[in-house]
């Protein structure tokens, strides 16, 4: 019934993840940072958008300047495109030498 703490990690060294559908290539390298190489991935990086643009919206709508809408909105969208940015650059293929 209960599993051995030993059997829940891989013997031969690799990632439990290697072969899951989550570690599929949803990015491309592109420069410093990825883009999008699947539907997944566009999807991922439209939501993104979509939270940026509407958490943009909502604290603009109560500032008073532009230092306070940026003070404001820089600790919610900077979060939200490193998680993006951690989530590129683990399901990115790996980048490719050129001649």
């Amino acid at each position: 019934m209960y599993r051995k703490v030993k059997d829940c990690f891989p013997r031969n060294g690799q990632s439990p993840l290697k072969n899951a559908a989550i570690a599929h290539i949803g990015f491309q390298p592109w420069g410093w940072i990825s883009r999008p190489a699947s539907w997944q991935a566009t999807l991922r990086v439209l939501l993104a958008a979509l939270l940026c643009g509407q958490v943009f919206v909502a604290v603009d709508r109560r500032s008073h300047s532009v230092s306070d809408t940026l003070s404001r909105v820089f600790p919610l969208i900077v979060p939200c495109l490193i998680v993006l940015n951690g989530v590129a650059s683990k399901t990115s293929s790996p980048p490719t030498a050129r001649a």
